[in-house]
């Protein structure tokens, strides 16, 4: 009983399906409307093909089915290359603020190495006596840095740092009151907030704030003479390409010194 079953079944599928002897093409007779039974159609290598009344072998795509398919293909094509640029315009964009915030801090940075005002002519804001304004090299106290600006940014020598065409950046010095921590109206009670704005090609503002103190660390005279480090630079860049590169610094928190005599 289970035997003729198996036969049953068997011969059911071979009469719902004709194969070519490759395998390459199997072929339900009734494929489409237009298909006659296998009785009614030719011979190939020996075996029945289903074939259609306008004499046509059944089974294949149509010029309607191609196109339609090329057209759906196309527009995938379209959507994933415009999601690829979307995540480059994204990256692009993203990184532009951080190095806006690497160039505002690289010049925070510069400017805490200096002393709070010059011990020299205490209570001239700007620059001395002596300073020039060409460049940084004679800035030696935070309020030399009011004002300051450079396009594209610069370094402190005066290079102009060429792989930040269209970049602006520019400090500001303000008086502030230590006890609201508003901008001082009575003159200076000892402390200055420090203010670097950098602007990207595209106009986009970015600001670096810090407070210096006149009593902080950075005022206490050593007792001895002597050297010590107190920032260290920092330039990283990726690949040969000079527009992908970032100029930043860092101030030291305890600075090295070397002792007395040595």
């Amino acid at each position: 009983m289970a035997m003729s079953r198996k036969n049953g079944l068997r011969d059911l599928r071979l009469a719902r399906e004709t194969c070519l002897p490759d395998r390459q093409a199997c072929v339900p007779p009734a494929a489409c409307s237009r298909c006659s039974p296998p009785t009614a159609s030719p011979l190939v290598h020996g075996l029945q093909v289903p074939t259609c009344r306008d004499g046509t072998q059944g089974g294949g795509f149509t010029l309607v089915e191609a196109v339609i398919s090329v057209l759906i293909v196309a527009v995938m094509l379209v959507v994933a290359l415009d999601t690829l640029g979307a995540v480059g315009r994204a990256r692009t964009v993203q990184g532009k603020p951080g190095t806006a915030r690497a160039l505002g801090w690289a010049l925070v940075t510069e400017i805490f190495q200096g002393r709070y005002e010059d011990p020299n002519e205490p209570g001239q804001w700007g620059l001395e006596t002596g300073e020039g304004a060409a460049t940084r090299a004679d800035f030696n106290d935070s309020d030399d840095y009011d004002g300051w600006s450079a396009s594209p940014p610069q370094s402190k020598d005066g290079t102009p740092m060429t792989h930040y065409q269209g970049w602006t950046r520019r400090a500001r010095i303000t008086l502030i009151d230590p006890r609201a921590l508003t901008v001082s109206l009575v003159g200076d009670l000892g402390l200055r907030m420090i203010v670097v704005e950098v602007t990207d090609p595209d106009g986009n503002a970015t600001d670096v704030r810090a407070l210096r103190s006149k009593y902080g660390a950075g005022q206490k005279e050593p007792a001895y003479e002597t050297t010590f480090v107190t920032w260290t630079g920092i330039d990283l860049q990726v690949g040969p390409d000079a527009t992908r590169r970032i100029d930043s610094g860092v101030n030291l928190v305890n600075p090295a010194k070397a002792e007395a005599g040595s």
